[in-house]
Parts: structure tokens; sequence; C-alpha cells
């Protein structure tokens, strides 16, 4: 897959990078126990020590975001598209479990966040294997209906699902990774060409191997460090 050539180290800060300014409660990633889809990584052991973030890649289609990367040969070049097209408007949040469910923890997302209104609505997943080995996932939220009988059903992709709230603390935003949906339908979330997996029983990312090795843990200490967070945090703010 062309895509899982090289690396996440860059794609690392630049969830970073898409950090914040000011306050809203309006986003969330959720893999619930009750939806029977738990999240794995790319060996298919089930996930743990990732990071999942929330936000636009403006009015980019699934389509439109796998062609953003078609180029993207090296670690540089996967972090610098993700760093000019992608906003994350939910802080990255670390997860240790295959079903996770979380929310803009600090209440931070960036002083433009009502332009982000009617924009399709993407989770970016990534962990890091190693000091060159990388995962990743990007997936996109849509709306699914259901056919075919018990024990032989089909989920059928519908349209894509765009952020609707972000004008309303009251409202709320949210990917569900699930595809099982009821009957009537529902919202689920499926991956992107070359970023990942999905089906109706669970989701997966994708391996990526780093030509541009950093040493073993910085790319953690990039993601864990206070002090690098508040700076970059900062830097968000000024570019907004």
């Amino acid at each position: 897959m062309k895509t899982t050539r090289n690396l996440w180290t860059a794609a690392y800060l630049a969830l970073l990078l898409a950090l914040p300014g000011a306050q809203a409660q309006t986003i969330e990633a959720v893999a619930s126990p009750f939806y029977n889809a738990p999240f794995r990584d790319s060996s298919g052991s089930l996930l743990n020590g990732a990071y999942v973030s929330v936000g636009s890649f403006g009015n980019r289609t699934a389509s439109d975001v796998v062609s953003l990367f078609s180029g993207a040969t090296t670690a540089s070049a996967v972090g610098a598209v993700l760093t000019a097209n992608y906003t994350s408007l939910l802080t990255p949040v670390a997860v240790n479990s295959s079903t996770f469910s979380i929310y803009n923890s600090d209440g931070y997302a960036p002083d433009n966040l009502l332009d982000f209104n009617n924009t399709p609505l993407y989770s970016v997943v990534a962990k890091q294997l190693g000091a060159d080995l990388f995962e990743i996932g990007i997936f996109a939220a849509y709306d699914f209906t259901r056919s075919g009988s018990a024990g032989s059903y089909v989920y059928n992709r519908g349209s894509q699902i765009n952020f609707a709230n972000l004008n309303n603390e009251l409202g709320v935003d949210t990917i569900r990774f699930r595809q099982a949906v009821p009957a009537a339908g529902g919202a689920g979330a499926d991956a992107l060409a070359g970023f990942g997996g999905a089906s109706s029983t669970g989701f997966q990312l994708s391996s990526v191997t780093s030509t541009v090795v950093p040493e073993p843990s910085s790319a953690s200490l990039m993601l864990l460090g206070s002090a690098g967070i508040l700076a970059l945090r900062r830097l968000r703010k000024n570019n907004v």
C-alpha cells in the first residue's frame, strides 16, 4: 500500500501543531463496547498505547484527502501534508484500550472554530511501535444503513457526515467507530484508502515504516511533554 511506505513521526508533530485557542466542548470520538467493533493495531492485536484526534481537512471529501497524500513518499512529506491540511479540533488523547470514549478534555479548539462547520468529520489515530515503525489510521464519519436478514446483514455506507454543532456548546459532534448499525441506520466510520481498515466487526491501523529515524523516545516525548504542548499551542494560536 503506497501510503504505508514511510512515516508518522512528522505526522505526530502535525497533530500537535493543529492544537488551539478558544473554548468549546463539542467534539467526541467513541469506540464503544456496545458497538462490538474494537480497534486493533496493524498486527490484529487489540489497540493499546495510541493517540486519537478528531478534526477537519476543510471541505475535502475522503477521496480528496487520499489524493493529498499521493505524492507523499517521505516521512517529512506525510507530516507536511497533515500540517498544511488537517486541523485537530480535539486535543490528541492517549488511549490504552481497544474501545474508548474521548472528548475535549481541556476545552481548547481553534479561534476560528465556526469555520469548520459543514466540513467533513475525520479522526486521525496514531501509534508508535518503535524507533522507526509507526501506525496510522485516518477515518471519516458516514451515515450507514443495513440491508439483508439476520445472519447475513449487509452494511451500506452512505454520505459523509459533516460537523454541524460547532456553534452550540450544547451540541456534540461525534465520530462513532462502528458500522453494524440498527435497522433504521445510523452514524459510523470507515477508513480512507491506504490509511487503516474498517468493517462491521472492527477497525484497524496500518503500519508505516519511517525512512527518517528519530531517537527512540522522541515521538512520545513530543506528544507527552507538557512544555512542548503549551509552546505548540501558543504557536497555533498565533497562526490562526
